[in-house]
């Protein structure tokens, strides 16, 4: 064997050595990105349970909260703040949620978004206080694009 030979076998060598370090670092790329993912999952779900433990653990606030959505204008005005703080803190929270998964390309959780926002969506007090919110430009598409009916009064 000649030089010659030697040195294309050695680049050969070298060259299927780069493929599978690629074919490595994709799969571990890919890994990672399952992960990220059910990380901003489980991140998700934890900030949201301070958002929502609220509700089912006093009566009091879950009639605020209904009586919010269905009929705003029958709170008094200390009750109506305390409503907009409600819906302030569950909206801004699915903005957060809704920016993480844009970031990560997760439409499992986008999904998720939709569904905590369905019940301010869907209903005259929560399309009221919609209209005076002022988020991200890219969430309030997303969620206008997504509930583009407006609930009758």
């Amino acid at each position: 064997m000649n030089w010659d030979a030697i040195g294309a076998v050695a680049e050969l060598l070298a060259a299927l050595g780069v493929i599978v370090s690629l074919l490595y670092l994709a799969v571990q790329l890919k890994h990672t990105r399952a992960e990220l993912k059910a990380d901003s999952r489980d991140r998700n779900f934890h900030n949201w349970v301070p958002v929502v433990a609220p509700l089912a653990q006093d009566r009091e606030l879950a009639q605020l909260w209904n009586s919010g959505l269905t009929n705003a204008d029958s709170l008094d005005s200390v009750d109506q703040s305390r409503f907009s703080l409600l819906l302030a803190q569950m909206v801004f929270h699915c903005q957060v949620m809704y920016l993480r998964c844009v970031e990560i390309d997760d439409h499992y959780s986008e999904k998720t978004v939709l569904a905590n926002m369905s019940p301010v969506m869907n209903s005259v007090g929560g399309r009221r206080f919609w209209a005076s919110f002022q988020g991200r430009p890219e969430f309030m598409d997303f969620i206008e694009s997504n509930f583009p009916a407006k609930p009758e009064e």
